[in-house]
């Protein structure tokens, strides 16, 4: 079954008007994450963490499994 959002034009506004993509910038950082795993070759980063503080300003927390390296060693 194909993901919703490449039959359901209007998926991508539903998300941009949930809660917490549609205040501050947290889609936005998702996406550059995203455009930067796609430059680097990383195919393994499946969640993120937020971290919040008492102002209320959140940021992302980015996890790796550490499968992808820009450098290879050779033995």
């Amino acid at each position: 079954m194909a993901p919703r959002w490449e039959y359901d034009e209007s998926y991508c506004d539903a998300v941009k008007k949930t809660s917490p993509y549609d205040s501050g910038p947290r889609l936005l950082d998702i996406i550059d994450t995203a455009i930067f795993d796609y430059l680097i070759g990383n195919a393994d980063r499946h969640h993120y963490e937020s971290f919040q503080d008492d102002e209320g300003a959140s940021m992302l927390i980015l996890l790796d499994n550490a499968k992808r390296s820009l450098v290879q060693i050779n033995p």
